[in-house]
């Protein structure tokens, strides 16, 4: 009998389930951090542009009530709007699910430390406006040379 190259793609079904559990292991991750990490969040909005809304439905729903706050119009083109699109084909209790994955959401967001919120973004953008600006000297510097 033929044996499988290790270098094979996996069936579709194969990819589907590894992904699927890749997907849960995310959404177990967000709920013990209680946030995603950027990379997770990122990959989460990709997902979510061409979602089918049956695919681990559960995992995506539950790494969507650990989403970092953002401005409304991040939050309409990375979420709202996928998801509305898919919501008109979808019955109502998928709707449903996504309203109350949105207001989990929200709880989230009314129990953050909102000072400590904003100095760490505060924070973030400082260091990388300082790596940019050496980043900057760094080039000019060796430009110059």
């Amino acid at each position: 009998p033929a044996t499988a190259s290790p270098t094979a793609r996996p069936s579709s079904a194969a990819a589907r389930e590894i992904r699927a559990l890749l997907l849960k292991a995310m959404a177990t991750m967000g709920e013990a951090m209680q946030e995603l990490p950027p990379e997770v969040e990122s990959l989460l909005f990709r997902l979510i542009e061409t979602w089918d809304g049956d695919e681990s439905l559960e995992a995506i729903l539950t790494m969507l009530t650990r989403v970092r706050p953002q401005t409304f119009e991040q939050l309409f083109r990375s979420i709202l709007r996928p998801l509305t699109t898919l919501c008109h084909a979808k019955p109502p209790r998928f709707k449903a699910q996504i309203f109350t994955a949105l207001t989990a959401l929200l709880k989230n967001w009314l129990r953050l430390d909102w000072p400590k919120h904003y100095r760490d973004a505060a924070d973030a953008a400082d260091a990388a406006h300082q790596a940019a600006a050496a980043a900057a000297v760094e080039g000019d510097s060796s430009s110059s040379s």
